[in-house]
């Protein structure tokens, strides 16, 4: 696709600036992308009752949804 990044605020950044995601999927992925940083670095306490939530709601599937989504455009730019 032509596109190269310096991590991951940078890459939702340069999705949505070639309209392969819409404004309201980049801020959700870089909400994501924010609770992994809270997660994975331990920047702050994970509060059980946000993840219940998360899972009761089936929230993580929004980003599946996305995923999917990138990979049909992506099928203009090669073989996938």
């Amino acid at each position: 696709m032509g596109i190269s990044s310096q991590g991951y605020r940078d890459s939702i950044r340069k999705l949505y600036e070639k309209n392969l995601i819409t404004a309201e999927e980049r801020d959700f992925l870089i909400s994501v992308v924010g609770f992994r940083n809270i997660i994975v670095h331990e920047y702050a306490t994970v509060n059980p009752i946000f993840v219940k939530k998360i899972m009761k709601n089936k929230e993580y599937r929004r980003l599946l949804e996305i995923v999917y989504n990138l990979r049909k455009k992506a099928k203009n730019y090669w073989d996938c």
